[in-house]
């Protein structure tokens, strides 16, 4: 029996904030089903079995795709409020790359959305679109591979209507536990919010599976777009809710917050204590997409911080933070406040990205892309149009605690010759007096290939010189939607975590291109150029008349390519099949082998298949050398293909 929200326990508030009325509902949550554990299994272990379907859902905004790209059509240059705000790469020292390898590989599947997290003992969740991907690195071996679909354990979330997408990995370093959060299906009869927590460190362990509510208030909305944080006590899922038939967006409701004790969630009890915050509105409208800040060096205590922008304007300076103020297990419920501040200069709406060909990237908004919370100071990061009208980011800081008169360290990175999309920034200082950090980004341009760079932020507030993580291969050219040639997606999102234990050194997830024009995941890690000196006091950060001198010199090449030891790949021989569909289907693969005595089965895997093209991927590097067949079924039991796989 399906359990929504305690309609005898929410709570509606009113606050007068500056003017501005600033309204919420809290509603405490009994809707969480245990599904029961996921363990991989031999198959899982050995072949990693993967069926990738085609385009994930694009991440919704508060205006159809149309208007969108209308107002984009109405991109300006932004205007600086002063000299400071216009920053280039600098030249304090650069970031260093320690080692890189290749993440989840290409599936099919657009955009990469990937996204990752890394345990002490180097044990590695990397989760994209379609797949779950487990790898020890230090024992340079498979742990597990599987898709999203199979993952759910439950036969009834698997069907062919109720796409799985948006995945997030967070690694919890108090716990040493790994939680992997995604969603199931664009509509809100089937709507859920799919929560894995690890059993131990090690991810093959297994997970405990429980699925939310997407639709908890039962207001016929459906849950997209998920960004995780963990604090020391709780989970915290915001995503943004849509109506059923929301063509391109339209049907933008509100962007909500759950907050879930994630002990029980690690005992994997039935129960889990849960609240949600809804109807979250300034002046009567709906705050859009609530971006968490992560603990810095590691989770921190309430409050809590969520950061909001208006993300669809041309042009804005205005910044929302959101705090929570206990956690969800408090004897006082918990309550939420809202303070506004203002940019030091405007932010704005991002053009498209330049690629090689007239290929373009979709840069989507403005909203805050990732960010943390250290030393009682908010860092933050996101897409901006730039001073010439292309791609840029902003890095920003704030205290959340000073006056909201206090205009906010804001700065925009930005080259005429590159573009620059989906930033994320990860703390690397060592002691409680230092704020730096290494910010990493996906490049591209007209002249340039498809790749990843980041850039160091010193204490001394100085920036680094660009460098390039993965210069990549080629531009990307795999969708080819009518009316728009050249049109590509860039996200949705990239991904960085501090190398717990390693001072001064971050993991990344990054793009890349190969050279037959198709999108690729780099996993890096990088290192502080700082991160052997003793701890220092940093110089205040420079909010006054005194600018950081900076001078734009468009680059006419990239960077020099930084030389780092290459790790080896996590490749494997892969079998890899596709085909097409008229309709979608829940299809049976099948792999047996022809010996002396029969046949012998390998592996057998059901796999929700989509209608249009398909691929279906097994390793085969443990099979043993000889001929095998790779049967395809129906739901009707009726062969639709069968191919003959040799073993060499």
């Amino acid at each position: 029996m399906k359990q929504f929200l305690s309609l005898t326990l929410f709570l509606s508030f009113y606050i007068n904030c500056f003017s501005q009325d600033f309204t919420y509902t809290r509603h405490t949550l009994n809707d969480a089903v245990l599904l029961g554990d996921f363990v991989p299994d031999k198959v899982q272990r050995t072949f990693g079995p993967v069926l990738h379907t085609g385009e994930a859902p694009k991440p919704g905004t508060g205006m159809s795709k149309e208007k969108l790209r209308e107002l984009k059509q109405q991109i300006q240059p932004l205007p600086y409020k002063s000299k400071k705000a216009k920053v280039n790469f600098g030249t304090y020292t650069s970031p260093t790359v320690l080692e890189k390898f290749e993440g989840n590989s290409y599936s099919g599947n657009v955009p990469n959305d990937n996204s990752f997290a890394i345990n002490r003992n180097g044990q590695l969740l990397s989760v994209i679109n379609t797949n779950i991907f487990a790898y020890d690195l230090n024992k340079d071996s498979l742990l597990f591979e599987t898709s999203l679909n199979v993952f759910t354990i439950l036969e009834g979330l698997r069907t062919i209507n109720q796409v799985k997408y948006d995945p997030r990995v967070v690694y919890d370093p108090d716990a040493d536990r790994f939680i992997i959060v995604f969603l199931n299906a664009t509509i809100h009869e089937k709507s859920k919010v799919m929560v894995a927590f690890s059993k131990t460190a090690n991810p093959s362990d297994g997970f405990y599976m429980y699925a939310l509510e997407g639709n908890p208030l039962n207001n016929d909305t459906w849950s997209d777009y998920p960004h995780v944080i963990v604090s020391k006590q709780d989970l915290f899922i915001t995503v943004n809710t849509f109506y059923n038939g929301s063509t391109n967006n339209s049907g933008y409701v509100e962007s909500t917050i759950r907050q879930v004790n994630k002990q029980d969630g690690y005992d994997s009890l039935v129960t889990l204590r849960q609240a949600y915050y809804s109807d979250i509105k300034v002046g009567g409208k709906a705050l859009f997409n609530f971006t968490g800040m992560a603990g810095g060096s590691a989770p921190y205590d309430p409050p809590i911080y969520f950061m909001s922008n208006r993300n669809l304007d041309l042009n804005n300076d205005s910044l929302f933070v959101v705090s929570i103020s206990d956690s969800v297990a408090a004897s006082t419920p918990p309550a939420l406040q809202l303070d506004i501040f203002q940019a030091e200069t405007d932010y704005g709406l991002p053009p498209d990205a330049r690629q090689r060909d007239n290929n373009r990237f979709d840069c989507n908004d403005s909203r805050i892309q990732g960010g943390f919370y250290e030393n009682g100071i908010l860092q933050f990061v996101g897409n901006t149009v730039t001073s010439k009208g292309f791609s840029g980011f902003y890095h920003a800081m704030l205290d959340p605690k000073a006056s909201t008169s206090t205009p906010v360290y804001f700065n925009i990175l930005e080259m005429d010759s590159l573009d620059f999309g989906y930033p994320n920034i990860c703390y690397t200082g060592k002691s409680e007096l230092e704020n730096e950090g290494i910010i990493i980004f996906n490049h591209s341009g007209p002249n340039f290939n498809a790749g990843s760079s980041s850039v160091f932020f010193s204490n001394d507030s100085s920036y680094s010189a660009l460098t390039v993580v993965d210069s990549g291969l080629g531009y990307i050219n795999v969708l080819t939607p009518a009316g728009d040639p050249g049109y590509e997606r860039w996200g949705d999102y990239t991904g960085a975590q501090p190398a717990y234990g390693d001072t001064g050194v971050v993991w990344m997830s990054g793009y890349t291109s190969t050279n037959v024009n198709r999108p690729g995941t780099i996993l890096a890690k990088l290192r502080s150029p700082d991160y052997n000196l003793d701890p220092i006091q940093p110089k205040p950060v420079d909010t006054t008349d005194n600018p950081v001198d900076t001078v734009i010199n468009p680059l006419d090449t990239l960077p020099p390519f930084t030389d780092v030891r290459i790790l080896p790949n996590p490749t494997f021989d892969n079998y890899t099949i596709e085909f097409q569909l008229d309709t979608p289907d829940m299809l049976t693969f099948q792999l047996i082998s022809m010996n002396g005595s029969g046949t012998d089965e390998q592996f057998l895997v059901k796999e929700a298949a989509m209608k249009g093209n398909n691929r279906f991927t097994f390793h085969t590097r443990h099979l043993r050398n000889g001929v095998y067949y790779l049967i395809i079924f129906n739901s009707q039991g009726k062969i639709l293909k069968e191919e003959k796989v040799v073993k060499l």
